[in-house]
């Protein structure tokens, strides 16, 4: 930037000018209170780019001149003074002792190609006025004031005009801008530094302090304590430096009363407070704008109503008219208040005050006993006669019924006394309300005839009547009934009835009246139970005295064929029939470590059971074939090796092979794997250790089912245990997955422990699960949902159980007709119950218990065998936890317990399977030290 400063010229003319541009500076005083106050006011009024940085000097001018005020800047340094940015020719200094040299005359021309006095190809430069030679033929063109007479082909002659600052000798003396002082040198103001002079329009000359150009280093003037335009004063005039400022709400600066203020300049920092701002106010009746939304008066408060009462209602509101408040008139109000209508008529605070009720209305006893009208909250209540009486049957001179008649319905008593002392009474009577009493007539003698007359008038008939009797024989003539005299009529003696229609009771009586004694005695032929009650001896019956019957003799000590006879005379048929088979309880590992959750499937003619080994320090899942007898088929194989934790494995059969899942623990949460065994249980390369879950969050207690076509797995998962829900997922059976896993419980609170089983007739698979629905909603609650082989939900789920406490742990069986699930149940103990379920998940009957016991019952297992339902559980009845197993008819009736373990330590979480014949069960048990697999076979008792 540059400096610019009007430079005063020399000459009269000079002072003129900047007179008239003091003049012009004047002249705006009247349309701008800014220039009230001096020269500095009016300087600095002018718009920023128009200041001029002047110094006050006296400068000599005629007299008669006034005083004005003409800047002088002194001695200034050689500066090089730049051409005009516009292109115009500005005068020169070519000696460099501060002359200034016309263009064109010869003398040095500084330029861009440094050649003196040439123009920038090495010739002369044009003749500002027109004249002169060719541009750049090198050759001096003539001047316009050199006294020789134009050239034919030159412009007009020079016409001498009054001098300005625009490169050109308007005066036509040879000079250009000699008035102005331009080239020669000067000194800037405040932020402005050296330059020299150069035109700035017609009549100003400034000072630029910019090497190359002609533009102004002074900036307007800011709050920051510095000279910002160059005019030896810094923040001068703070009210004008001030910052624009408001702080009342977006869009309502100057609109209606509000207006901007400003931050005025302190010590070189704006104020904090905003002076002079006009924020909206509270909107009043004065024809202005006050809450600034661009109406008036709009929102004034007025009394919108006044008086009270009719008064108030009919009263004319107040009002803002043209800017003046009119207060609010009541109305008239009536004469007296005699309406009931719940309004003030009469305006004097109280409302209905001269109503009058109705007190009589309706006639007789109703009118005299009519409830007044009245006047309830602004609405009349009519007066209501008494209620009449039924009749007018009181002889009280009163019309009681309100029929306009007196007594009219008065029956007195027609008939007193009794006996025949009433048939001869006179009857009472009622005259003018007056009532005479009945009289009775009198007595005919005494009562002993049985004609059902009172003839002595004493309330009773025939009382005095004798009774015959001695008509009956046997017992017929012990239970007789004499002759009565029954309302006048006399009924004769009538012999007993027979006890019995024979005479079966041996008692020594004819019972039956017919002469003989006990003739019809049925004796006892059997007694005891089973077959003990087949050979029984009867009883007999001699002189009235029985001999009971006597029971035979049992058959056997025990009961051990499944014939559905009791021959051991104890209540029970077939109770003691084999449980277990000949090899009865079987080990199936011996290692070192603790085996687990056993589950197994059945086919090829054997048992192919998993479970968890943490034989090897770690939990691995292990596979076995096991024959019916529980002799061990081939080699134990492990499943996986994966690092960390694998446990709870669930395995499924296709008929010549199998899948094996597991939860384990290979990443940092616990994570669902799939691995697929060939028909001897070798794993199958590249169908190994696959994973079933997507999600993150940990995976646990998986179930795997064979559709017929794939693979179909369920489990929990969850980001905790708050959190967990139930997923499935299908797999082809190659163990590819076939869709995306798929949530099936979606319920947002717990659900665990899942069971699966598959619907070959429907295609589809049942899932049950245990349900946190909380304590209000009876806790665990088990549920029921039906799926699609490759996972995806199928309908709505559905709650089996609404148990006030908790049901957990469920299985589930299929029988091809509907669905069979067990559960553990705490509403009594803690049982096994049991419930059918249709093959839409809806319940097919009640509930039912199974075999329930006093002490804990848990994790059943369910499996259908052809005709009855299968369970097994563990049950802490015997003192520690065995392993027991029942049937259940499809109907949901349960047959006893059976016991199937007898070890000295615990056994849990049996696995039940039927192999076409008979029953397989798998559990671990602690009663060798560490937890092994067991496993025992059988009819389990008769069907």
């Amino acid at each position: 930037m540059s400096a610019r400063h009007s430079l005063p010229s020399p000459t009269r003319r000079r002072a003129a000018l900047l007179g008239a541009l003091l003049a012009t500076v004047a002249c705006s005083e009247s349309e701008n209170p800014a220039f009230q106050g001096g020269p500095d006011a009016r300087r600095d009024a002018l718009p920023s780019e128009d200041r001029f940085l002047l110094t006050e000097v006296s400068v000599p001018v005629d007299e008669g001149t006034p005083d004005q005020w003409i800047p002088d800047f002194g001695p200034m340094p050689d500066l090089p003074v730049p051409p005009p940015a516009d292109g115009r020719v500005t005068p020169t200094d070519a000696a460099g002792d501060g002359s200034i040299a016309p263009p064109g005359d010869g003398g040095p021309d500084p330029g861009p190609d440094g050649g003196g006095g040439q123009e920038a190809d090495g010739g002369p430069g044009p003749d500002p006025d027109g004249g002169g030679g060719a541009q750049g033929d090198g050759g001096p063109g003539p001047q316009p004031d050199d006294g020789l007479p134009p050239s034919p082909d030159a412009g007009p002659p020079c016409e001498p005009a009054e001098e300005i600052c625009d490169g050109l000798d308007n005066d036509c003396d040879g000079e250009f801008d000699e008035d102005f002082q331009v080239g020669e040198r000067c000194e800037g103001l405040g932020a402005c530094g050296l330059g020299r002079v150069e035109c700035y329009d017609p009549m100003t000359a400034i000072c630029s302090t910019e090497p190359e150009g002609s533009a102004d280093q002074s900036v307007p003037e800011t709050c920051n304590n510095l000279d910002d335009d160059c005019d030896g004063e810094s923040d001068e005039h703070p009210e004008l430096l001030g910052m624009a400022c408001y702080t009342g709400p977006a869009g309502t600066a100057g609109i209606g009363a509000c207006r901007t203020g400003v931050r005025i300049c302190v010590n070189g920092q704006p104020s904090a407070a905003c002076t002079g701002e006009i924020l909206p106010g509270a909107e009043r009746c004065n024809g202005v704008d006050d809450d600034c939304d661009g109406q008036v008066d709009e929102a004034v408060a007025v009394e919108g109503a006044c008086g009270v009462g009719l008064c108030r209602t009919q009263s004319i509101p107040g009002a803002c008219v043209d800017g003046e408040l009119r207060a609010c008139q009541p109305g008239a109000g009536a004469a007296d208040d005699t309406l009931c209508n719940g309004i003030d008529d009469d305006c004097d605070g109280t409302i209905d005050e001269d109503y009058l009720p109705v007190r009589n209305c309706g006639v007789g006893r109703c009118g005299a006993q009519a409830i007044a009208s009245s006047c309830l909250r602004g609405v009349e209540q009519p007066c209501v006669p008494a209620p009449p009486m039924a009749q007018d049957a009181s002889c009280n001179g009163v019309d009681d019924d309100c029929d306009g008649q007196t007594d009219e319905d008065f029956a007195g008593v027609q008939r007193c006394g009794v006996g025949v002392c009433q048939a001869t009474s006179r009857p009472a009577t009622c005259v003018g309300g007056v009532e005479t009493a009945c009289q009775p007539g009198p007595t005919t003698g005494n009562d002993t005839d049985c004609d059902g007359l009172d003839d002595d008038c004493d309330g009773v008939a025939d009382e005095d009547y004798v009774r015959v009797g001695g008509c009956g024989e046997g017992v017929c003539g012990l239970n007789e009934t004499p002759s009565r005299c029954v309302n006048g009529v006399e009924t004769a003696c009538q012999p007993g009835a027979p006890f019995l229609g024979d005479d079966p009771v041996c008692d020594g009586l004819d019972s039956d009246c017919d002469g003989d004694v006990d003739e019809d005695y049925a004796p006892e032929v059997r007694c005891g139970v089973g077959v003990c009650a087949d050979t029984a001896q009867p009883s007999r019956c001699a002189g009235g005295v029985e001999t009971d019957c006597r029971p035979g003799q049992p058959l056997a000590a025990t009961d051990t064929t499944c014939d559905g006879r009791d021959d051991d005379c104890n209540g029970e048929a077939d109770e003691d029939a084999p449980i277990l088979g000949p090899d009865g309880e079987v080990r199936l590992t011996n290692a070192a470590g603790s085996g687990t959750r056993p589950q197994a499937v059945y086919t090829g003619g054997a048992y192919s059971v998993v479970y968890a080994d943490n034989r090897s320090g770690r939990n691995l899942v292990y596979f076995s074939r096991i024959a019916d007898n529980g002799a061990r088929i081939g080699q134990e194989r492990t499943v996986t090796e994966l690092v960390g934790s694998n446990s709870t494995p669930s395995i499924a059969t296709s008929g010549n092979g199998y899948a094996v899942v597991w939860q384990g623990t290979a990443g940092a949460r616990t994570a669902i794997y799939l691995t697929l065994l060939d028909a001897n249980g070798v794993p199958i390369a590249g169908a190994t250790d696959l994973p079933v879950n997507q999600a993150f969050d940990s995976a646990s207690v998986p179930r795997v089912v064979w559709t017929g076509a794939n693979w179909l797995v369920v489990w929990q998962m969850g980001a905790d245990v708050n959190a967990w829900e139930i997923y499935a997922r299908g797999f082809n059976a190659a163990g590819a997955p076939l869709a995306d896993e798929s949530n099936l419980s979606g319920t947002g609170t717990t659900s665990s422990t899942p069971a699966v089983v598959w619907n070959a007739v429907d295609g589809q698979a049942g899932v049950v699960w245990a349900e946190n629905e909380g304590a209000g909603n009876g806790g665990f609650n088990i549920q029921f949902v039906r799926a699609a082989a490759n996972g995806a939900r199928i309908g709505v789920r559905e709650r089996l159980t609404r148990a006030a406490g908790n049901e957990t742990a469920p299985a589930v069986a299929f029988n091809g007709n509907e669905y069979g699930v067990v559960w553990q149940d705490i509403r009594d103990s803690q049982d096994i119950w049991f419930v059918r379920v249709d093959r839409l998940g809806l319940l097919n009957g009640a509930e039912s218990v199974i075999a329930p016991a006093a002490l804990l019952s848990s994790a059943p297992s369910i499996t259908w065998d052809g005709a009855r339902f299968g369970v097994a559980w563990y049950d802490r009845r015997p003192g520690n936890d065995e392993i027991y197993f029942a049937r259940v008819t499809p109907q949901g009736v349960a047959g006893a317990a059976h016991r199937l373990s007898n070890g000295a330590d615990i056994s849990f979480l049996p696995w039940l399977v039927y192999n076409g014949r008979e029953y397989g069960v798998f559990w671990y048990d602690a009663r060798d030290g560490n937890q092994e697999i067991y496993f025992t076979h059988g009819p389990f008792g008769c069907p």
